[in-house]
C-alpha cells in the first residue's frame, strides 16, 4: 500500500465503526485472508484496489466470503535511525 503511505512495519488503527466507503483503505478478511485496500464501487460491482502496482485488483463477487472489518483511519511509521540521518543531514 505504499501509493497510499502505508509501508511494511507501519502500524495501522482500523475504526471498525466505520463502514466500506468510496475510496477509503480498509481491512477485509477475504476467504480467511486479512487484506488492505482501496474500497471503491462501480455502477452495481465493488472493487479492492491495492495501492501497489505489483498487486491485483479484486473484483468482489457473492461467491467469495467477505467480511469488513473496517476503515484504516491513522498509521504509525516507526522512527528509524537511517530516518533519522537523512534528516539530519537534509538540515545541515
Amino acid at each position: 500500500m505504499n501509493g497510499v503511505g502505508i509501508f511494511d512495519g507501519d502500524i495501522l488503527v482500523v475504526d471498525r465503526s466505520i463502514p466500506p466507503r468510496e475510496d477509503r483503505v480498509v481491512i477485509a478478511a477475504i476467504d480467511g485472508d486479512l487484506l488492505v485496500k482501496v474500497f471503491r464501487e462501480y455502477g452495481d460491482k465493488v472493487y479492492l484496489l491495492a495501492a501497489n502496482r505489483g498487486y491485483p485488483t479484486l473484483a468482489l463477487s457473492k461467491e467469495r466470503e467477505i467480511i469488513f472489518w473496517g476503515a484504516v483511519t491513522t498509521v504509525v511509521h516507526p522512527l528509524t535511525r537511517s530516518l533519522i540521518r537523512k534528516s539530519l543531514i537534509n538540515t545541515a
